[in-house]
């Protein structure tokens, strides 16, 4: 899933925003955050395309997108624990947890096809 966090701590302010996976009761992440970013790109409202997908022993998660004028095209794996799973594998692929309330509005849906290119 895709995790984030609002971060007041660093000037200015700025949402993290990070893969994140539980293999077999391990949590992963990576180091850094995917991409951050600050108030003024938030307030434009732009789309960010989210992807997550799995290939065999690993999960992939991408973003891509424009927002301020600076072109977001990101994209990591992390180890999947459980490979052969299939039914319920996106069943928390829309978790939002934390303490802090978002931003800004979140919209999300779940399409499970191939990718194409648009």
């Amino acid at each position: 899933m895709f995790g984030w966090r609002w971060r007041n701590d660093l000037d200015p302010s700025r949402l993290e925003i990070t893969a994140y996976a539980n293999a077999d009761g391990v949590h992963q992440w990576q180091d850094d955050p995917l991409v951050s970013l600050t108030g003024d790109e938030l307030a434009e409202e732009a789309p960010l395309r989210y992807r997550i997908w799995s290939d065999g022993g690993v999960y992939g998660f991408s973003i891509e997108g424009t927002i301020g004028g600076r072109t977001i095209d990101v994209a990591t794996t992390l180890p999947r624990g459980c490979t052969d799973a299939t039914a319920s594998r996106w069943a928390a692929g829309l978790y939002f947890g934390g303490t802090s309330v978002a931003p800004t509005t979140i919209t999300a849906r779940i399409a499970e096809r191939a990718l194409t290119a648009e």
